[in-house]
C-alpha cells in the first residue's frame, strides 16, 4: 500500500535532512552596493547617505563632513584616481582633531562565532588630497589642508547599526597610489549582523593627523575552513 505524506511533512523532512547553510546560502555573504556606486560628490552635510550604506561617523562627530564619493567632476580635493570597478568609489579620511570617517550596513546573513571568512577590498591612496577641515575653516574659510598621509582600514563587527564590538580585521598602512587588492581573514568571536569599515590612523604614528584611504570593489564575504 502506498502512503502519501502531506507536502508540509515532506518539506520539514528536507529541512532537517539538509544543513541550514545549504538552504540559506550562508557560505557566501553578499554586501549591498559593494563598489559604492552613487552620485559623485564631496562629503557635504545635508546630502543623502551613500546608497545602501550608513554614515557611521555622523552621530559620533556631528559637525564633521560625511565621506566622499569619488571621482568628482573637476578633481575635487586634487583626486584624479579612477575607479577600479564601476563608476565611483568611496573616500574616507582621518583628521588631526581626532575624528575619522566610517560606513556600515546590515548583513543579509550574520557572521557566526567560531567561523572563518575570507574578504577582499581594493584600496589605494591618492597622490594628492587637499581638503577643508572644520577647525581650519572657522579660522580661515576655504583654507585647505593636506590629507595625503596613509591610513589603515579597520573592519568591525556589531549587533546593531554602526556597532563596533570587535575588530574583525585591519589592513596595513595603505601607501599604494594604484589600486591593489587587500585580503582579510575574519574570525569573529561572537555572532554579528552588522559590519563597519573605518579609516584609522597608522599604528606607527604617535599623533593624530590628516590622512585618507580610497575603497572600491568589496568582495563577498566567503566562509572558509579554519586552519
Amino acid at each position: 500500500m502506498k502512503i502519501h505524506l502531506p507536502l508540509t511533512t515532506i518539506l520539514l523532512s528536507l529541512f532537517w535532512f539538509f544543513p541550514s547553510d545549504c538552504l540559506t546560502g550562508q557560505d557566501t555573504i553578499y554586501l549591498r552596493n559593494p563598489s559604492f556606486e552613487d552620485m559623485p560628490r564631496k562629503g557635504v552635510q545635508g546630502f543623502p547617505p551613500i546608497k545602501m550604506w550608513k554614515d557611521c561617523a555622523a552621530s559620533q562627530f556631528p559637525v564633521q563632513s560625511p565621506p566622499d564619493i569619488q571621482p568628482v567632476t573637476g578633481n575635487a580635493w586634487g583626486v584624479t584616481l579612477q575607479p577600479q570597478q564601476g563608476k565611483t568609489y568611496l573616500g574616507l579620511v582621518v583628521r588631526a582633531d581626532h575624528s575619522w570617517e566610517s560606513v556600515g550596513q546590515k548583513l543579509d546573513v550574520p557572521l557566526r562565532a567560531g567561523s572563518c571568512y575570507s574578504f577582499k577590498a581594493m584600496l589605494a591612496l591618492s597622490e594628492i588630497y587637499h581638503s577643508i577641515t572644520y577647525a581650519s575653516n572657522k579660522i580661515n574659510p576655504g583654507q585647505k589642508e593636506s590629507f595625503s598621509h596613509p591610513v589603515m582600514l579597520v573592519i568591525w563587527g556589531g549587533e546593531k547599526e554602526c556597532d563596533k564590538l570587535e575588530i574583525l580585521a585591519e589592513s596595513s598602512d595603505v601607501e599604494n597610489h594604484q589600486w591593489q587588492p587587500y585580503e582579510f581573514l575574519l574570525t569573529p568571536d561572537y555572532d554579528y549582523s552588522y559590519i563597519t569599515i573605518e579609516a584609522f590612523y597608522s599604528k606607527s604614528s604617535l599623533h593624530h593627523y590628516n590622512g585618507h584611504i580610497m575603497v572600491d570593489n568589496l568582495s563577498p564575504i566567503i566562509k572558509i575552513d579554519c586552519k
